[in-house]
């Protein structure tokens, strides 16, 4: 047996017998005839052949023919349709060859027993005939006269014949065989100058310095085409939004607040927005609680746990001034409740105290008006030029004028305020409901500020993003007085749907928090979930976020704001 070559050097000779080739002529008929050894390896030489037709050096076109012949059922079924095989008295098959007769071959005598076997045959009457079963008679006829008429001693091509070769296999019998003669012709390609004996290799400065670049191949360098972008991360689309949000009202002159604090006391989430220590929100039902560790020693004083006032300070979370204004709102209203009589219960300190993970970014404004006149008092200045606020630190009493590092709150000045971050609800999971979800909340604070402010800077808001058929609907908030329910027609479902909720901060929020009374705070709050839901046309929310979120469809989405 001859030794089969290595596939590398196999493919190198037939590189270079197959370039020599078409030098010389345009075309080869047939390529698997252009060595002893190409048809019998086609499949280790197959793959070069497509490389250097993708590389435009060469172009083929393979045709599928084959040759069909009997097979020794067939050519025995043949003969006896033929008259050609008879049988003697002893019933011994013979065959007919002109004017003398032979005994069959034991192959074909295998066939001929194995027909008698099957019920394909019989031998009948006197003297002795072979004649079809009625079962096979007429299958066995028709099959081998179409064999002889189209397929005898021809080269076909396979989509010719379709229709005979059909024919002949409804038969279910192995009558005939076929010898594959595939032709594969081959011509010189748009590139087939660039063919060479061996590939062309990369320019290298080794190359440059030696010579060695005038004596080899070189790949040529096409500098037109564009080159290809590097990988690079993707924002997710819901980030993309929260983007866009956060700039619409950077441009409308807001500031951003702190908002990373996932975890907050029920002080700051509950109690200082004016919800009663017994209201269902507070349940577990609806909030997730967090423990911090550590048995609270009641010791206290003045109605305040000790423990509770060093975990508020810790925490930067209000001073136990502030935390007396807020229970006296609570249990018996008044003058620090702006003359309301409050919510008449036993406001209990520990309750306020325990941790959970915050259900609205609320939270964070309250912070932030606590913040934002800590400890500053009204007092009326004698020169007549109005109210002034002033910051008491140590003792010392600090007018707040313009300069650096002070605060000064002038008549008529408005404080702009903005939050996008998560916050948590104890909610049962569905379609298009998660225990978290983002929430943005902008509110504006100042003087004398009232329901038609509130429904302006809305309205404002949305146009930034091309909702201007706004309606608003009255509701019931805890903290807020008058709150409204804010309704969008939606250009894209075509039809009116809730967009968010808003309103006026109550008195009993902004007065124990350390405000002036007559300064009010207008708020308004949605979450981004819902509007990037719309957007992108998503059915359930965990194909947003979550585990079924399709990375190529966040590679590839570019989800953007409605615009005017």
């Amino acid at each position: 047996m001859a030794k089969k070559e290595a596939p590398s050097d196999l493919i190198g000779k037939f590189r270079i017998a197959l370039l020599e080739t078409l030098k010389k002529n345009e075309s080869i008929e047939n390529v698997l005839d252009l060595l002893p050894e190409v048809r019998q390896q086609w499949k280790e030489l197959e793959p070069a052949l497509k490389s250097f037709v993708s590389k435009d050096y060469v172009e083929s076109q393979v045709r599928n023919f084959a040759q069909y012949s009997l097979t020794d059922e067939g050519s025995l079924l043949d003969l006896i349709i033929s008259g050609k095989i008879t049988v003697d008295q002893n019933s011994k098959p013979q065959i007919v060859e002109g004017e003398q007769t032979r005994d069959l071959t034991q192959d074909e005598l295998n066939t001929y027993t194995k027909e008698i076997q099957n019920n394909v045959i019989e031998v009948t009457g006197t003297p002795h005939t072979i004649k079809f079963t009625r079962n096979y008679d007429k299958k066995v006829r028709n099959t081998l006269k179409l064999f002889n008429e189209q397929l005898r001693d021809k080269i076909v091509n396979k989509n010719d014949i379709k229709a005979a070769l059909k024919t002949i296999s409804q038969t279910k019998m192995d009558l005939t065989k076929e010898a594959d003669l595939t032709q594969i012709s081959v011509k010189r390609g748009k590139q087939f100058i660039q063919f060479t004996a061996v590939d062309p290799v990369s320019l290298t400065n080794d190359m440059l310095r030696s010579g060695e670049w005038n004596s080899v191949p070189l790949k040529q360098k096409n500098f037109t085409i564009p080159s290809e972008l590097p990988l690079q991360g993707k924002l997710h689309p819901l980030v993309e939004m929260r983007s866009q949000f956060r700039r619409i009202l950077l441009n409308l002159g807001f500031t951003e607040m702190f908002t990373r604090r996932y975890v907050e006391s029920s002080f700051w989430n509950f109690d200082t927005l004016f919800q009663p220590q017994a209201h269902p929100c507070r349940d577990q039902h609806d909030t997730f609680f967090v423990a911090h560790g550590g048995d609270i020693q009641e010791q206290i004083q003045d109605g305040i746990p000790e423990s509770f006032q060093g975990f508020a300070l810790a925490n930067n979370m209000a001073s136990s001034e502030l935390i007396n204004r807020v229970r006296s709102a609570h249990e018996q209203g008044g003058e620090v409740a702006g003359g309301s009589i409050g919510l008449r219960y036993k406001w209990n300190p520990l309750e306020a105290q325990k941790l959970i993970m915050r259900t609205h970014t609320t939270a964070i404004s309250t912070h932030t008006l606590a913040t934002l006149n800590s400890g500053l008092q009204r007092i009326w200045n004698e020169q007549g030029n109005g109210d002034e606020w002033t910051h008491q630190e140590g003792g010392i009493q600090i007018k707040e004028q313009q300069q650096k590092n002070e605060h000064k709150w002038e008549r008529g000045r408005l404080a702009k305020f903005f939050s996008i971050d998560r916050v948590f609800r104890n909610e049962t999971l569905d379609r298009t409901h998660l225990a978290e979800f983002h929430q943005l909340e902008g509110f504006v604070v100042g003087e004398g500020l009232h329901v038609g402010h509130l429904m302006g800077i809305i309205a404002e808001f949305f146009a930034q993003i091309g909702l201007t058929e706004i309606r608003f609907q009255p509701t019931y908030n805890p903290y807020t007085e008058p709150s409204l329910e804010i309704y969008a027609v939606h250009p894209v479902l075509q039809k009116e749907i809730e967009i968010g909720n808003s309103g006026v901060f109550r008195e009993e929020v902004m007065i124990p928090l350390g405000l002036p009374k007559g300064v009010r705070a207008i708020a308004w709050g949605l979450s981004l979930e819902r509007p990037a839901m719309i957007q992108t046309r998503l059915q359930e929310i965990s194909e947003l976020i979550g585990h079924r979120v399709d990375m190529r469809w966040v590679e590839s989405s570019a989800l953007k704001l409605l615009h005017k």
